[in-house]
């Protein structure tokens, strides 16, 4: 699942104008990803509703110099545990977090790395 998120981080990442590049990096990437369950639903008295088994991604971006964290983006779905994780709703869940990125400025020299 890691390398599946890597590459479609990196990906997504290049469409805004970041690139890997050797030497030190001006961004640095965290991707993380997890499972688990939601909680139901617990307002109904003797009858909550059961745990949602569910996934989650999360994608920090920090300064590669000082190591402060610049931006942070997250995900969760529903997860179906009898079927496979399905690529093109992990691409699109990646795509989403990633749309407010900051894009990299033309005037920008240095490459980061995802």
């Amino acid at each position: 699942m890691q390398e599946r998120l890597a590459t479609l981080v990196k990906a997504s990442l290049e469409t805004h104008g970041n690139a890997k590049a050797p030497g030190r990096a001006d961004l640095l990437v965290k991707i993380s990803a997890g499972s688990g369950e939601l909680q139901g639903d617990k307002t109904q008295r003797g009858n909550p509703d059961q745990p949602t088994p569910s996934g989650f991604i999360g994608i920090d971006a920090y300064d590669g110099r000082s190591g402060a964290t610049v931006w942070h983006g997250s995900g969760q779905a529903e997860l179906k545990p009898e079927q496979p994780i399905d690529d093109a709703l992990l691409a699109s869940g990646v795509e989403h977090i990633l749309m407010n990125f900051p894009a990299r400025s033309q005037g920008q020299t240095a490459s980061n790395q995802p």
